[in-house]
């Protein structure tokens, strides 16, 4: 299966090494879909409700568009390149083209590499995040592979050496790990706080890759950041470069670019300039702006400069009160603001009181106008009218949206640890309101450039324990969503979320849920795949909520148009893999629970049954699907699930594929036909007309559509 990263299934080794507290808990009886009865003792949470925190967050991210700051979305963190929104799979032959495009190597660190994989054909790249590794990475695959389009598919950044030794190569593919966390000691463990931040690879671990690569005839080449101390030995690990800015301006540009303009350019740009934002410096430049305007549009130094000298100028108290809630809660009027202001003045005051006057101040002799001082000309705040709802009214926002990022910096380095102890009693209230949730995880995202130590340690680990209670575990799964929609911090969230998974406690084990059905599992499906079936197989009180969980993430995947096929496949071979009776009968109870979600869920977009859309994109996958369907049909405990979902999907046809409809509940029904044994298909006839039946105080619009389905499966009957 090469095109897709395929979610290798657990072993019961790796599934009791990783269950942590939780792993000798009586197993659970499984229960499909919405009807959880035991879901608020086992989850905390049901599955009507777990599914309405993404659909919150859609909505807000939709409404906040640029103000999250974050940089464009594709294959990573030096940022030259993207595979659309899932971080992981087939490169695109577009997105390889445009890599080598105009490719300036570092000559020592590039033939380094380049005879390290032709020799071992594997390769570590090491080096700080910006300096062109990812590119590289690409472009030395791409020159030994040979061809145009050569297969190159992009693993999952938190892979560790045991999984690299163990998942199956192609011959003559193409693998590239980006932005490895992998086996480092501190992500590992980040409730240590003596971590050793070196190496934990092992050069036993390394050999072992290097051979199964070897074998294979495939090459592999992995990128990271550096460490302290020796890397492994087993396998080369080269120190990369960043080429000279004015030979990557001088390629980039037009030919009859002046050395002069060339010069001017390396002179505004800082010595440690992403590739990616010099590539989009003469993007600029070689489409008619001026070298000043195309640096200021990329880097946007004068707005971070201008927020530098307006800290500079020592604003009062109020004032920094008030740009500190702006960068927590965006996008509300002015009541909400001044609430929320009032609470942190509050929390700021019990650990950092307001000095006392020197002396007692005079008579107040006219209010003071906070509003307008708060919008003053030379401020970091104005207001927007909106009148696109019909109801007119005004929001606060900085004056430009990176001002957000930039403000978040200046704070974390000029104020002391009273001011983030106030910050943070203020947040763990206001995430407890929920209106403010997603505004506050965008904010603590933002601020994790800057100290992503800071944000775990006061905010994503008593929030996933549950310190701050369901809220707060929705909160943290939001933090890393939108970390997870940044190159950078992508691979940091997966690690995160993938600790929490393997080794937290039960309530983070349930935010590691929530946090691999939304944002994160869409940007890493198969890790996502993976990590959700392995708390499903550990039958303990979060099997039932990880089986559920799949209709969400399947639902997210649909509407994000990624890596279905993945999911589809695996609970598929499940169903030949699990025994129906047994010690194996709760697995497959337990895979039908999965199932039974998938298929019922609705895509948190549109609202239309997300199984039916992903068949009218995927039609070969038509089959498949009728055998997921059959198996929950015939298991008598969820038939009538399985009965309502497809009643709903007939419901739905008439939307999806318009004058196709016909077509495709017949097609459907073949498929369901040739699925369900013979013996099967009068009991089903009759339990689905019954099912029509009593539905008739609300005539379903897919009553002709229905016919011809059972036409189908009578014409399916009749050929056995």
């Amino acid at each position: 299966m090469a095109e897709d990263e395929q979610p290798a299934e657990p072993t019961g080794e790796q599934v009791e090494q990783e269950t942590g507290s939780d792993g000798q808990e009586e197993p659970a009886a499984a229960t499909p879909r919405k009807d959880v009865a035991a879901d608020k003792q086992k989850g905390g949470h049901t599955q009507s409700e777990r599914k309405a925190v993404y659909n919150t967050f859609l909505g807000s991210v939709n409404m906040g568009g640029s103000m999250l700051g974050f940089g464009e979305g594709g294959a990573g963190g030096d940022g030259e390149s993207g595979t659309g929104t899932s971080a992981t799979g087939r490169l695109s032959p577009t997105l390889v083209e445009a890599a080598c495009a105009c490719y300036i190597a570092p000559e020592e660190p590039y033939e380094a590499a380049r005879e390290a994989l032709l020799d071992d054909r594997v390769v570590a790249l090491v080096g700080a995040a910006g300096i062109g590794k990812r590119t590289g990475s690409v472009v030395l695959l791409r020159e030994i592979l040979g061809g145009d389009h050569p297969p190159i598919i992009s693993l999952a950044p938190s892979a560790t050496l045991d999984e690299l030794r163990k998942r199956d190569y192609e011959r003559g593919y193409g693998y590239a790990v980006f932005d490895r966390t992998g086996d480092r000691r501190a992500l590992l463990a980040p409730k240590d706080d003596k971590a050793d931040t070196g190496w934990a690879d092992s050069d036993h671990g390394w050999q072992s890759v290097s051979e199964k690569v070897h074998e294979a005839g495939a090459y592999l080449v992995v990128t990271t950041g550096p460490a302290a101390g020796r890397p492994p030995e087993a396998v080369r690990h080269v120190t990369w470069e960043r080429p000279a800015l004015a030979e990557v301006l001088r390629k980039r540009l037009d030919a009859g670019v002046h050395e002069e303009k060339l010069t001017a350019m390396v002179a505004l740009l800082p010595e440690e300039c992403a590739m990616a934002d010099l590539v989009r410096v003469a993007q600029r430049v070689s489409a008619g702006s001026e070298p000043v305007d195309a640096v200021n549009d990329v880097l946007d130094q004068s707005g971070r400069r201008e927020v530098r000298l307006w800290f500079d100028r020592a604003p009062s108290r109020r004032e920094i009160l008030d740009v500190t809630t702006l960068a927590f809660v965006t996008g509300v009027g002015d009541r909400a603001f001044e609430i929320c202001r009032d609470l942190l003045e509050r929390s700021l005051s019990e650990v950092w009181p307001a000095p006392r006057p020197a002396k007692k101040p005079a008579e107040e002799t006219h209010l003071q106008q906070d509003r307008a001082e708060r919008l003053s000309e030379d401020g970091l705040i104005r207001f927007v009218r909106d009148n696109t709802t019909g109801w007119p009214h005004r929001t606060l926002a900085f004056r430009e949206d990176s001002y957000r990022r930039y403000v978040l910096e200046e704070l974390s380095e000029r104020f002391r640890s009273a001011f983030w102890d106030a910050v943070k009693g203020w947040l763990d209230q206001l995430v407890v309101l929920r209106e403010f949730s997603v505004d506050v995880a965008a904010g603590l995202a933002l601020l994790s450039y800057t100290t992503f130590d800071e944000i775990n340690y006061s905010y994503l680990e008593p929030w996933s324990l549950g310190e701050n209670g369901w809220e707060g575990q929705v909160a943290a799964a939001y933090v890393l969503w939108f970390m997870s929609l940044d190159e950078a911090l992508g691979p940091v969230a997966l690690r995160t979320a993938e600790w929490w998974a393997g080794q937290g406690s039960t309530p983070q084990r349930l935010t590691a849920i929530l946090a691999f059905q939304g944002e994160l599992g869409i940007r890493y499906p198969t890790a996502a795949a993976k990590r959700l079936w392995q708390l499903l197989v550990q039958q303990n009180q979060l099997s039932e909520v990880a089986a559920n969980a799949f209709g969400d993430f399947f639902a997210a995947l649909v509407s994000a148009r990624e890596k279905v096929g993945n999911v589809v496949k695996q609970l598929r071979s499940q169903l030949d893999d699990a025994q129906k009776t047994g010690k194996g009968r709760l697995r497959y109870e337990l895979t039908l629970v999965a199932i039974v979600s998938v298929l019922w869920t609705r895509a948190p977009r549109t609202g239309n049954p997300a199984s039916m859309e992903y068949l009218r994109d995927n039609p070969d996958r038509r089959q498949m699907i009728a055998e997921m369907w059959a198996a929950v049909l015939r298991y008598r405990p969820y038939r009538h699930d399985g009965l309502i979902a497809l009643l709903d999907a007939l419901n739905s046809l008439e939307r999806l594929s318009g004058a196709n409809a016909e077509h495709d509940a017949r097609a459907l029904g073949d498929a369901l036909g040739a699925a369900l044994p013979v013996h099967e298909h009068e009991p089903f006839k009759r339990d689905f007309t019954n099912l029509i039946e009593s539905s008739r105080k609300k005539p379903p619009r897919a009553a002709a559509l229905t016919k011809v389905l059972l036409a189908a499966l009578d014409r399916a009957s009749k050929t056995f």
